[in-house]
Formats: C-alpha cells, structure tokens, sequence
C-alpha cells in the first residue's frame, strides 16, 4: 500500500470517527426508509392560519431528506368519498402510503421544534401502525400516526377512514371518539358486552365530558398495555408529539414537535416571562426567532435559531409533565371499578327491573362503570354446563379491564347511594365475601375482587368446580364455594375434609346442606381474615335480605337483597314493623321509578319512602336477635354432625 492510499485511509477514518461522535449521528442511513410526512387540509384553507407549523416541517423534512407533502383532499375526490373531512384525510394517507416505506400524517397545526429527531426514532420492529396517547386527557390521539407501507395498515386506517358511517346520533367527537370505538372493535371483537356498555355511553353522550368518560371506557378495555400486535400506542411523553400549553410555551431537547400552532392563536412572550406551569389551551408562542428561509434547509442545517426564553431544563419540564400526567391517570382510574351482574340469555331485565336501575343509577352517581353481562357472549371462553357457575367465569373475563370489581346477583339492588364500594377494599386482601345473614352460609351471589392474578384464578377454579359436584342435593354453587374455598385454605386438612365431604355426598335436602355447610364453617371458625381472603361478618357486609327488617332499612345499609319483580308487594294499610316477614316478598323503598338521564355524582338524593326508613338502632336489635338464632343453629348442626 502507497504512502498516498494510507493517507486516503487515514482521512476517511477520522471522518467516520467524527461522524460517530456527532450528537446527530444514526446509524441507519437518511436514505435508509422513504419517509413521507403528510398534512392533509381541505380545498380552500389558507395555509398562512399554519404557516410556522408547515414551514418548519417543510424545513425539517429538508434537512433529514423526507419527502413533505401538504394534500388537498379534493384532488382525491374519486377514490375516498367520505362526507366528514375529518375521515376522509385518513382516507388519502392510505392513497399516499403506497409510494413510500413509511408515512407521518399530522394535523396541520403540529409542528418540528427539534430539527436533530429522526421519524425512524418510533419505527419499531413487527410494528405496522403507531399511535401515540395525549397528554391532556386519555384519549389515543389521531391527529398524527405513524404507518409503515404494509397491507395490515392500509386496511387499518381505510376501515377507518369509512367507520364515518358507524358515528351515533350524539355528541360523537368525530374522528377523536370514533377512533377509540373502531379500535376495540379490532383488538377485542369478542368483547361483546364491554363494547356493548361502551357504545351505550357514546350512544348518550351530549358534551365532550361525556365522550372522555366513553372514551375512559375503552381505555380500560385496553388496560395499560402498549402493544397489540402490529399496534403500537406510545404512552404519555414517550411519543412525538405534545401540546406547549402544557409548560407553558417552554420545550426541551427531549421534544420532537408541538401541537397547537394556529397562527390566529399566537401571542407574544408576556414582559414579565413565562413559567413552565400550564397556560391557555388556545394560545402559543413561537419558540423561533424569525422565519424560516426554506431555500437554507439542508442536511448540513440543523441549527435553527430559537428565542432562548422557551427553551427550559429536560428535568423541569418533566416535572411539569409528571404532575399532569397523574392528574390524567386519576381521571382515567376514577373509573376503575366495575358494578357487574350476569344473566344468562332471553333473561328478561323486567324480572328485576328496580334492583338494576339502582344499580345503574348509583354506578353513575359514584363514578363506576356498570355492566349487564349476557352468559352466551362469552360462550367461546366459558364453556361450563351450569349458568350458576357459568357466570363466574364470565367475571374473570371482565375484572382484567378495572382495578376492582364488585359481582351481584339480578335481585341486589342499592338502597343508600352514599355508601362505596371502597369502604369494603382493603388493604392486602384481593377476594372480599360476606356471610350471609339468615344462615350459616358464605354468600355467593356477591363478592368483590381486586384485579390480581391470585383473585382471577380463584374465582375462575370455583367456576370449574361444576366438575366436582357430588351425586346428591348439592346446593348448587352456594354448597360448592364452602368445600371450594375449606380446600383451598386448609388442603392438609385432610381429615376434617373428608368428614365435610362424606356429610355432602349424602346430603338429600336443605336441612342436610345446612349442616354440611356447618362442618366447613367449624373449620373456618371464628376468623375473618385468611391471607387474600376476607369474610364480612354477619351486618358488617354491604348486602342483607330485606325481609329481615320487614322490608324496612336504614342508613346504615347499603344493598338489599330479593328485589325481584314478581314478589314485590305493596305495603299494607295498617303498617309495618321491623320483625321479620315473609322472605319471598318485599316492598320497594322508593317513591316512584329512576329517572337514569338524571342521576350523576350531583344527585345523591334518591326519593325514599318514609315509612320503610328505620332507625338504626331499633333495626340492629332485630338484626342481633335473628343473628343469635343462627349462631345457635350453626352449633346445633356441629353437634349433630358428631354424631353423623
């Protein structure tokens, strides 16, 4: 090798070296991908309402060798007809995305503030359609996504662009809310009733508070999760885009671009600064010092001039961003609890018309979602023979979707909206039951779980458990959870097991469940806390029988039990008491019917009537007398289980 051909080497090494250590250095090529950015405004904008914005996009495609593109949709007249300009924008970034690997798409008024991030920085692996979260509510933003020249995201985003036809005759959102509902039903088809309760609140929307508490439905739908497939949705300050009013017109080099630059909307920087605390949503200062000059865009240009007063620490900002996003997230999990019955199909809702319109009434008054589920829509997951046991499968279908979850029988109703499910969540527990007043037993038809593994693969064994009903007069599902759970607390046990069991195998009615139930609840004995599980005592839970009281209450309760429609009775003439009556009747505590269009966290006052609202004194003496009653019978039965 020449002395020439060395030095020829040597030079070209030192560029490598330096091109390495250059802070705007990547190791793919800038010719790598074609890369589109695509605005998409309709015939007739005034461009000049974005101009910071599209110039600056304009320049930054320059300067990274993308191709811009600012589309009129009329000139895409004869392939996307959709009516809303809203959609048919989606529509052409499909027509556009064919020429290239991969495509932006940004709302016009989004634009570059950090000409040295690359698009390629959000082109993951096996990732077709790229979304990203806003930050100022909890909606998947569609006003920029990123897609890859793919089939999978040309029918993605098609398929959108014609759910137009899909929208509610309501207070819909557009494009923002629609999307939402056209995503769940892509990721989790078989999610009928979720889907089903969702469309029902955007069905009812009337103002944007509205659609963020539809959309808060969905979100739960998706979990906390970011990857579903070839989708992926950036989480809150990971993607590319955010809105300045967040820090008050300040960025930092951890940006890549801002939304909100509409030109009628920019201010000038106020005399006596800024912070980096929230501003007005509707204004914005440039963070550029005079124009840009387009013919000066280049790769070698990636120095732009900035007013130096919005420039702000990576660390303040955020902070800032940090504060905010948690005010967002507890927006999202105010919602974290769900209210859910299941019924099995052609169960006609009229049966237990009043106990559910309370329920759904006080979900909304307290925040909660309520669900209505239907057996046969999770018929492909759950595919026990019995609908007792049926159900709870189909709960552990929807606990995933919500931090907690409270599962009722048909004939529960609420009573008192003031109480919360949250007074009965406590702290190490995820299984929470209660013990049934009457009898001895442990209530089934209600029982709140916590979103865990353990309290999903709990419940999901007990729906199982069918398979191991002995040949006798089993009790159904409420004589299956006393072994259920005596196995699975005590599984060495094996003794006391065995005698339990042998009492259940012989059983041949009523009476002799009783005492089989006895025998497990001598094993639990007096406790109340197992680990993860917890048993309300007798008046400590949140569901009684009304019959107890003589259908009379107090505001010391919460949810009475046998509100179903064919034992309702009127109140008789001559009055009432609070000693117990009949327990296959009852009488309603309200004056008149719900009204669901009304009830809000607002309205905490339901019309009661009078004369069914004791004192709570007088009503716990009835309730300790009847209490004293089955603690006896719980010893009688354990006696003559001795000497079974």
């Amino acid at each position: 090798m020449t002395n020439g051909q060395k030095l020829i080497l040597f030079v070209v090494f030192l560029i490598v070296v330096y091109n390495y250590s250059s802070p705007n250095f990547c190791w793919y090529s800038a010719n790598s991908l074609r890369i589109a950015i695509v605005v998409v405004v309709s015939k007739g904008t005034d461009l000049k309402n974005y101009e910071i914005a599209l110039n600056s996009l304009e320049c930054y495609a320059r300067t990274q060798k993308y191709n811009f593109i600012i589309a009129i949709d009329s000139d895409y007249e004869s392939v996307c007809k959709q009516k809303n300009n809203l959609f048919r924008r989606h529509c052409i970034v499909t027509k556009i995305l064919p020429n290239y690997d991969a495509l932006l798409f940004l709302d016009a008024d989004i634009g570059v503030v950090n000409p040295t991030r690359r698009i390629e920085e959000f082109l993951e692996e096996g990732v077709d359609v790229t979304f990203y979260d806003r930050f100022f509510n909890v909606e998947i933003a569609t006003g920029s996504y990123i897609l890859r020249n793919t089939p999978y995201a040309v029918n993605l985003i098609n398929g959108f662009a014609d759910y137009e036809s899909k929208l509610p005759n309501s207070f819909h959102g557009a494009d923002n809310g629609a999307f939402h509902m056209y995503l769940a039903h892509h990721l989790f088809p078989y999610a009928k009733t979720e889907l089903k309760n969702c469309q029902k609140i955007w069905n009812n929307s009337k103002n944007f508070a509205d659609v963020f508490i539809y959309e808060s439905c969905i979100r739960t739908m998706l979990g906390a999760s970011t990857n579903f497939g070839k989708i992926k949705i950036f989480r809150k300050a990971e993607g590319w885009v955010r809105d300045a009013w967040l820090t008050g017109g300040m960025w930092s080099q951890n940006d890549f671009m801002l939304h909100g630059w509409k030109t009628k909307q920019l201010k000038n920087i106020p005399k006596n600064g800024i912070s980096s605390t929230r501003m007005n949503y509707n204004q914005w200062y440039s963070p550029f010092l005079g124009q840009f000059d387009i013919s000066k865009c280049s790769p070698s240009n990636l120095t732009w001039i900035y007013n130096q007063k919005l420039i702000g620490k990576s660390e303040h900002l955020k902070e800032s961003l940090e504060e905010y996003e948690q005010i967002v997230a507890k927006e999202l999990f105010d919602n974290g609890i769900a209210i859910v019955v299941v019924v099995s199909k052609g169960t006609d809702p009229k049966n237990y018309e009043i106990a559910l319109n309370s329920l759904e009434c006080y979900a909304k008054t307290q925040n909660y979602d309520y669900i209505l589920a239907i057996d046969s829509d999770y018929d492909a997951v759950c595919k026990q023979n019995d609908k007792l046991f049926r159900r709870h499968c189909v709960v552990t279908k929807i606990l995933p979707n919500y931090d907690a979850l409270l599962f009722l029988d048909a004939d529960i109703g609420v009573v008192n909206p003031k109480r919360r499910i949250e007074e009965f969540l406590e702290d190490g527990v995820d299984v929470t039951f209660y013990d049934r007043f009457f009898n001895v037993e442990i209530a089934i038809g209600s029982y709140i779980l916590r979103n865990t593994p353990y309290a999903i693969n709990l419940i999901n064994g007990f729906a199982d458990y069918e398979s191991k009903l002995p040949n006798s007069f089993h009790g159904t599902e409420n004589g299956a959870i006393h072994m259920y759970l005596a196995q699975h607390l005590f599984p060495y046990a094996t003794i006391e097991l065995e005698n339990c069991q042998k009492i259940w195998n012989n059983s041949k009615n009523f009476a002799d469940v009783f005492i089989y139930e006895s025998c497990i609840r001598t094993m639990l004995g007096a406790s109340t806390n197992f680990g993860k599980i917890k048993v309300f005592r007798k008046a400590e839970g949140w569901v009684r029988d009304a019959w107890l009281t003589g259908g009379m209450w107090s505001q010391n309760d919460f949810m009475l039990h046998g509100w179903k429609t064919k034992q309702l009775k009127n109140i008789p003439k001559n009055g009432i008491s609070s000693s117990r009556m009949n327990y296959n009747q009852w009488y309603s505590p309200f004056s008149g019917q719900f009204d669901i269009s009304k009830c809000s966290p607002s309205n905490l006052t339901w019309m009661h009537k009078s004369e069914l609202v004791g004192k709570s004194e007088d009503l716990k003496d009835s309730l300790i007398t009847y209490q004293k009653i089955v603690a006896k019978e719980l010893f009688d039965n354990g006696y003559r289980k001795m000497n079974i």
